[in-house]
């Protein structure tokens, strides 16, 4: 039964509320009528609405504490405002003060008023049982921590694997380690090999016989090997993810005299208790553990040479995988400690999965580039390539006596005494560093932007305002880029598996000279070396003629893997292929943030234009946590933070 109460002077509004509903919805329907708000409060306390319904002149509407007070009064039911016109521009602070909505008297949306209440309704219900779970869940929490700190002996909280939920104070003197050492560990990593057997078969019956409990002798690692731990077991229900186990640790070696010998069986019934009810397992933080091993087995022999490269990336992989809300710390010489907050346990063990998938990826390499290169830049087909063949054949035969395509002789820059040295010191102090690529799913690819350090960046803005004096100042930014990220790439320990990504600007490209001096550097690079390039073009101006980028883009082909085009205005039009074509079109962030709220409609269209052209997105420099927005909200591909 929906039963609604409506506050208004006029008496039409409750006949025009029970037409709207109709006459089928007449049985399940029960409208109250009230002219005064006194009367309105009333009959809620009297018996309490599911709806109330009040009319814009009976409400306070220049005092927001009077409002608020009013909404209270009808609270839990949800209160909707029905705004006459001359109130219509002040009805905004009744949804301030806590009002589900307002609708205008006069217009067409008093039409959608069923479907308002019935909306109102079912989000006021929603809020109640999260505010109900909410608060059961705090309560249980609570009460699991204060009953295990308030423990004098040593407990702790297994899940079915084995691994420690929660421990107590009294467990961490007795084990030798604070908390976070402790809890998500396995316990067994606490006790010598020659008890492992012991302590299983217990913790198999506690776990399979629900309700009993299980005894055993082991030692601990951590203690003397004169003293000698109790387990008391006993199973209960969990939550459904497999049974939970109540351990309880008592030291037989009688010197220790701060643990009771002979525990309060009330309080282990209570816990016992809370923990088969499954509501303690609405965990606050989850604690995973990673490790190196399959890795370290993967390298053999190399690893003591690549042991603190692969930390590196280790360390690169979890600070962009991570949310803020997320820790991770070392443990031990080739482990990590992963510390989830505001998920399950669920949730949880998915996140770790997925790390440990993207640090065995990045560390050991994923799939090769070259097969998604080859999908970017589409084949030329066997007639169009013959075609081409022909016309090659027919320029050599002009005139009879042949037609020589050499290439111009390079005419180096002039030097300059100050670029050179901005160029060598620059040289000295630039050091770079790669930033994964991610596609779709979150997940690390083998392509990896280059990142300059903060020391070269007075040298590098030093260089970029020098260039509209004297233009060799551009090359010599450039160059100093390509070999910093040339010896970089020798110290990676995932080169051979990956692509590296570095800026080269625009107008070293378009001019002439200062184009041949750069693509005469590449070409004296190794043919192995080239394969780990992708230079990514950037500093286009807008309305730059297509063919003139056709042909920068055609320049640095032979030499690298990938060629990337930064577009400069990522609303507008993506080049037609047919110009000369990138394999990956790159937008910088920062040129987003520049455009005007309404620029979202226009990059997704232009997402979607590079799609149809067989092109990939890539945006540069993204803040954290951005990325999954971008791609779900604009179908981006590849996403590289800041």
């Amino acid at each position: 039964m929906l039963r609604i109460l409506i506050a208004d002077p006029d008496p039409g509004t409750a006949l025009a509320v029970e037409q709207l509903f109709g006459e089928r919805h007449a049985t399940r329907l029960e409208v109250q009528a009230c002219a005064s708000l006194e009367e309105a409060c009333s009959q809620a306390a009297q018996r309490r609405p599911t709806a109330v319904l009040a009319g814009s002149s009976l409400l306070p509407l220049e005092q927001e504490d009077q409002l608020r007070e009013l909404v209270g009064r009808f609270a839990p039911a949800p209160l909707v405002v029905l705004a006459e016109p001359e109130h219509a521009r002040r009805c905004g602070r009744v949804v301030v003060a806590g009002a589900y909505d307002w609708i205008p008297k006069d217009s067409p949306l008093f039409l959608a008023l069923p479907r308002i209440i019935v909306h109102a309704v079912e989000r006021a219900q929603a809020e109640r049982a999260m505010a109900q779970f909410e608060q059961a869940a705090r309560s249980a929490e609570t009460l699991l921590a204060d009953i295990l700190e308030s423990a004098p002996w040593a407990a702790l909280l297994l899940d079915a694997a084995g691994r420690i939920q929660q421990c107590n104070s009294a467990a961490e003197r007795l084990l030798y380690r604070n908390r976070r050492r402790i809890e998500g560990r396995e316990f067994a990593d606490f006790l010598v090999k020659s008890s492992l057997p012991s302590f299983r078969e217990a913790f198999r019956r506690a776990t399979t016989r629900v309700g009993q409990q299980q005894t055993a002798h082991v030692w601990l690692a951590t203690a003397d090997e004169s003293e000698v731990v109790q387990l008391e077991m006993r199973g209960s229900a969990g939550d459904g993810e497999g049974p939970m186990v109540v351990l309880w640790l008592h030291p037989v070696d009688k010197d220790i005299t701060w643990v009771e010998a002979h525990p309060d069986s009330d309080l282990r019934r209570i816990l016992e208790e809370v923990t088969a009810s499954g509501r303690s397992q609405v965990p606050i933080v989850q604690v995973h553990l990673l490790g190196l091993g399959e890795v370290r087995e993967a390298l053999g022999q190399r690893w003591p040479e690549m042991e603190w490269r692969v930390h590196r990336i280790v360390q690169r992989v979890l600070a962009n995988l991570l949310q803020p809300h997320e820790r991770w710390c070392r443990n031990g010489e080739d482990g990590y400690i992963l510390v989830f907050t505001r998920a399950t346990a669920e949730e949880a063990a998915k996140r770790a999965e997925t790390i440990a998938e993207a640090i065995r990826a990045a560390v050991l390499g994923a799939d090769d580039l070259t097969a998604r290169a080859r999908s970017l830049v589409p084949p030329v087909p066997e007639a169009q390539r013959h075609a081409l063949a022909q016309i090659v054949t027919a320029l050599g035969e002009a005139d009879g006596s042949g037609l020589t395509l050499a290439r111009p002789a390079v005419v180096a820059p002039p030097e300059n005494d100050r670029v050179a040295d901005l160029g060598r010191r620059l040289r000295e102090v630039l050091e770079v560093d790669f930033e994964p690529v991610y596609d779709q799913t979150g997940s690390p690819t083998p392509l990896l932007v280059a990142a300059a350090g903060s020391e070269a960046a007075p040298l590098l803005a030093e260089l970029r305002e020098l260039a509209g004096e004297e233009p060799e100042a551009r090359l010599a930014h450039d160059l100093a880029l390509l070999d910093s990220t040339l010896a970089a790439i020798e110290r990676e320990a995932d080169r051979d598996q990956s692509v590296f990504v570095f800026d080269v600007q625009w107008e070293t490209l378009a001019t002439r000279r200062l184009a041949d001096a750069y693509v005469e550097r590449l070409r004296g690079l190794d043919a192995g070396l080239r394969r780990y390039l992708a230079p990514a073009i950037v500093g286009v101006p807008p309305g730059t003629y297509p063919p003139r980028i056709g042909r920068a883009v055609a320049l640095l082909r032979p030499f690298s893997k990938l060629q990337l085009l930064t577009v400069p205005d990522p609303i507008g039009e993506p080049p037609h292929p047919s110009l000369g074509r990138a394999s990956m079109l790159a937008i910088d962030y920062e040129t987003l943030q520049r455009r005007s709220a309404e620029a979202a409609d226009g990059l997704r269209t232009f997402v979607k234009r590079a799609h149809s052209l067989n092109y990939r997105v890539l945006v540069r420099r993204v803040p954290r946590g951005t990325a999954p927005l971008l791609r779900d909200r604009f179908d981006i591909d590849f996403t590289c933070p800041v």
